[in-house]
């Protein structure tokens, strides 16, 4: 990369050690990349949003133990996996509240 734009594992080396205007780079860099392969599969815009800050607030707070040789692969790999959570967690919601239902009385159901 030219001096203007730092590569991945320079800005990497950077968060590491705290820099935010490095993680605010990479953040411009994939935002909009992580949110595009969510909404493929989910097609929410609120919640495609909210999945991109979770990832990326995942990798600000735990960027002492991460070790990331791809942001691309990882990125993608990430919001697949986030994805996959929701996903599995909005399939479980209705059984859920169907058995809590069955624990009312049956007077309430009348």
């Amino acid at each position: 990369m030219t001096k203007d734009q730092p590569s991945d594992s320079e800005l990497w080396r950077q968060i590491q050690l705290g820099n935010n205007r490095a993680f605010e780079l990479l953040f411009s860099r994939y935002w909009s990349a992580v949110y595009t392969t969510s909404f493929t599969y989910l097609k929410d815009e609120e919640a495609c949003t909210e999945l991109v800050h979770d990832i990326f607030l995942n990798i600000w707070r735990n960027r002492h133990g991460l070790e990331i040789s791809s942001f691309k692969n990882y990125l993608t790999m990430a919001s697949r996996y986030q994805v996959y959570k929701l996903v599995k967690k909005e399939k479980q919601a209705p059984l859920h509240s169907l058995r809590n239902m069955m624990h009312f009385p049956t007077q309430a159901m009348q």
